[in-house]
């Protein structure tokens, strides 16, 4: 099973990561793991001095908090026990929903876990949420797992 397990560091996305690594998978599950990060649009003709220098700051600074949300998931997964299952990960820029959705076709994955919420409100608000888009957009079969606050206010993973 090639199992897509799309983050962005948000609590749903956790949640995302807690599901993945509470299930035992069988020992030829291959997991990849992505986080997409979205840059600030720099206009053409700005792309040189200050704002040439912003951009490549803002990509840079993206990408290690991208990198640091797929360590942190990739540990927890590996912490439980899954020991075996084999992860790859990548931080990827654009625009998640499309890039997940591509990316889950090029690789031929066969489930797509995602989070009901996350970081991106800007899109949420003009296209939908991520999760929708997948959900809707996606070849192969999608979880979407959500947080749910139970009523001691302790936060626990819920999948819809």
């Amino acid at each position: 099973m090639k199992i897509l397990l799309a983050i962005d560091g948000s609590s749903c996305s956790e949640a995302v990561v807690e599901a993945v690594a509470g299930r035992t998978w069988s020992p030829d599950t291959r997991v990849r793991i992505i986080t997409v990060v979205e840059t600030p649009f720099v206009p053409v003709s700005e792309k040189e001095g200050y704002y040439a220098q912003f951009q490549e700051t803002t990509e840079k600074a993206a990408h290690n908090k991208g990198q640091a949300v797929i360590d942190k998931a990739v540990a927890a997964i590996l912490s439980g026990e899954n020991k075996a299952l084999r992860i790859t990960a990548k931080v990827l820029k654009g625009s998640p929903a499309q890039i997940i959705l591509y990316e889950a076709e090029q690789w031929d994955a066969d489930l797509i876990f995602v989070g009901s919420h996350g970081y991106t409100a800007a899109e949420q608000a003009y296209l939908g949420s991520v999760s929708q888009v997948v959900a809707t957009h996606a070849k192969c079969s999608v979880e979407i797992v959500r947080r749910k606050k139970s009523s001691e206010s302790e936060v626990s993973p819920e999948v819809k």
